[in-house]
């Protein structure tokens, strides 16, 4: 069923984030409704929607009262005629229908996946005016009413956490909580990492208890037994929202990956060239544009090959 009348209408003009939420929360409690991809693209057209619809369906204790009151209203309706039998049987099926939609349907909404294609980059709104940026070739999970769970699947993702409400975060096998503070988490294989622009974060709250502060980093592998932070490189974390990527000591195999997330390019790196470190600062837009040209900061050949470009020599 695809979105037609007053409601449908509606819905497909820009509006109140909070009404066309519970346009869509009534229509798709309606047992016939099948607009499920209509219903999922405009969720993820605008972060404010998600976050209409997260007010919306917190409300569904509210629905249980009026499901006790209509049933109580047709006890004492009495027996009834045929023709009226349908439209009073469809006022109280449709309320129990809408309040076991609910409860389903709710539970779900505390957890969320949201993923980004290489290359493009998108701003999730979380609780208490908290954002997080989603580099390109990333996934996460939210959960929380207040979005105050994520885990970072893969990828890279920059938390900007003014507000008040503390976020927990989770990459890989190791627990994060911050301190006030804007942090870039990344995730590749088993690989985790975390650098701290402003504040700090705690590493492990439950266990060793390590604080990241500001102008640190935090790597390590999943199972690792230990927990160091050290320097970071000035400016590195979230560089790719200004159009940058710092790199210290990197491999070309993860200058390489960076490139592939952050430009949308097939980027990779010839395995024989794994010996050979990059530090240094690389310009995204110049990489979109010419990516030849990266051969002269790297140090070593950067050729074209089937659709992408590879970086190092044979």
């Amino acid at each position: 069923m695809s979105p037609s009348g007053e409601y449908g209408d509606a819905m497909n003009q820009p509006g109140a984030p909070d009404d066309e939420a519970l346009r869509w929360f009534v229509r798709s409690n309606d047992p016939e409704f099948d607009d499920w991809a209509g219903f999922t693209a405009w969720l993820e057209r605008d972060p404010a929607h998600a976050d209409a619809w997260h007010r919306i369906a917190a409300a569904e204790a509210d629905l249980l009262p009026v499901v006790a009151e209509e049933q109580s209203v047709v006890q004492d309706l009495g027996p009834e005629p045929d023709k009226g039998r349908t439209r009073r049987g469809w006022l109280v099926g449709g309320a129990v229908a809408a309040a076991l939609a609910a409860l389903v349907a709710v539970p779900a909404l505390r957890s969320e996946t949201i993923a980004t294609r290489p290359g493009e980059q998108r701003t999730i709104a979380l609780a208490d005016g908290n954002r997080l940026v989603l580099n390109g070739d990333t996934s996460i999970r939210l959960a929380g009413w207040n979005r105050d769970k994520v885990r970072v699947e893969r990828g890279q993702a920059l938390f900007d956490l003014a507000g008040k409400d503390r976020v927990a975060v989770e990459v890989g096998d190791l627990k994060l909580v911050d301190i006030g503070t804007s942090f870039e988490v990344s995730r590749d294989g088993r690989a985790s990492q975390v650098i701290v622009a402003e504040g700090a974060v705690l590493a492990d709250p439950d266990g060793a208890r390590v604080r990241i502060d500001a102008g640190q980093q935090l790597e390590t592998l999943d199972g690792a037994a230990r927990l160091r932070p050290t320097a970071a490189p000035q400016g590195a974390a979230g560089a790719w929202t200004r159009g940058q990527l710092v790199f210290l000591d990197a491999s070309l195999g993860e200058v390489a990956a960076q490139l592939r997330r952050s430009t949308g390019l097939a980027f990779s790196a010839k395995r024989a060239s794994g010996a050979r470190r990059f530090t240094g600062t690389l310009n995204l837009a110049d990489a979109r544009r010419d990516p030849g040209a990266l051969s002269a900061l790297l140090g070593v050949p950067v050729r074209p090959a089937g659709g992408g470009w590879v970086l190092g020599e044979d």
